[in-house]
């Protein structure tokens, strides 16, 4: 092996690592293992009952706390230690974009690899978020890097109490500029005079934002990623940060600032629509700069906005068996786009 893909290897090795995840040759990955006081251990995949942006509390006589392993996620969905449930955070627009905050229970359905499932609990919230920024200043950006900074700017203007944010920045390499915090000026203030150079190194990125977000104390937790959505850069590949979305409790919304003067940009828009479709989140591209403040409102209502629909599948299936889901609407008349996650890993 080469140098450099000896060195992309171990990097990978080391992100699949802090992800709880870990290799058995080619294509092959453990979930995470959550050790129970009182000598009990319990073997979970995070996918089976983390399908959503709660955070894991263990509800069982004898097991007041929990330790997790090194390499576990943070916190995820609520489970019992006897049950096997799948909780399904949804948003759903209308035909211009805007949520929908009027459903019940009965306008939801749920299959799991294509059988019917019954939905056994349903709630509609509105709760602070964590929120990861994820900005490009590579130099595929060097024509947009106003409009980026605009698009930033119109939503944090929207931002709630409760709610925190951190900021990743990338290029080359990516870079933890500010730590969790409720105030948005340090953001602003870091990108105010930001100049755009580099290669784009858009996976790396996003594992460091998912790595910060351990330290998020929100239950519910998401990424935003500005950027054109090209790479070129990362050591992390498309298919090993796929392994870790589909893992991951967190969702990712992108806003997709595109031209056409380079040639990663023709991926760029797929690779976008790939990190929110994965998650649940939703893509956004601008198209110009009077869509700003409409488009920033959107977007912050649909990370504090959303239902959960909860289920306990009919059949898990062999360990470690991919489970596409699909949820759709019922009983609701006109045009609506339902955002759920792609689906999970089987115990």
């Amino acid at each position: 092996m080469v140098p450099h893909l000896r060195q992309s290897a171990r990097f990978a090795t080391t992100i699949m690592g802090e992800f709880g995840l870990q290799t058995q040759g080619i294509g092959k990955w453990q979930s995470p293992c959550l050790k129970l006081r009182g000598n009990r251990q319990m073997r979970i995949s995070a996918a089976v009952y983390i399908v959503g942006l709660l955070s894991v509390r263990v509800a069982a006589q004898g097991a007041d706390s929990f330790t997790a392993s090194a390499n576990s996620f943070p916190p995820g969905p609520t489970f019992r230690l006897n049950s096997e449930l799948v909780i399904v955070p949804v948003t759903v627009t209308d035909r211009a974009g805007k949520s929908v905050q009027d459903l019940g229970g009965v306008n939801f359905s749920v299959t799991d690899e294509q059988a019917q499932q019954e939905i056994t609990s349903f709630s509609h919230e509105n709760t602070p978020v964590s929120i990861g920024i994820v900005f490009d200043v590579s130099n595929s950006m060097k024509n947009k890097i106003a409009m980026a900074q605009a698009a930033l700017h119109e939503f944090l203007r929207t931002v709630e109490p409760g709610d925190e944010m951190f900021l990743v920045s990338f290029s080359d390499r990516p870079a933890l500029r500010t730590g969790f915090s409720s105030d948005d000026s340090a953001i602003q203030s870091e990108l105010s005079f930001e100049r755009p150079k580099g290669s784009t190194a858009l996976f790396d990125a996003v594992a460091l934002a998912l790595r910060q977000m351990r330290e998020a104390r929100n239950e519910r937790r998401v990424l935003l990623v500005i950027s054109d959505g090209g790479d070129n850069h990362s050591r992390l590949t498309e298919k090993e940060l796929g392994h870790i979305l589909e893992e991951t409790e967190v969702q990712i919304h992108s806003l997709g600032i595109h031209d056409s003067g380079f040639r990663e940009e023709m991926h760029g828009e797929r690779i976008l629509e790939f990190l929110s479709k994965t998650t649940g989140g939703e893509h956004y591209t601008v198209l110009h700069a009077r869509e700003l403040p409409e488009l920033a409102a959107r977007v912050s209502l649909s990370l504090h906005d959303r239902y959960v629909l909860t289920y306990r599948p009919n059949s898990v299936g062999t360990p470690g068996k991919w489970h596409k889901i699909r949820v759709t609407l019922r009983g609701v008349n006109g045009r609506h786009q339902v955002y759920a996650r792609a689906g999970y890993r089987a115990q």
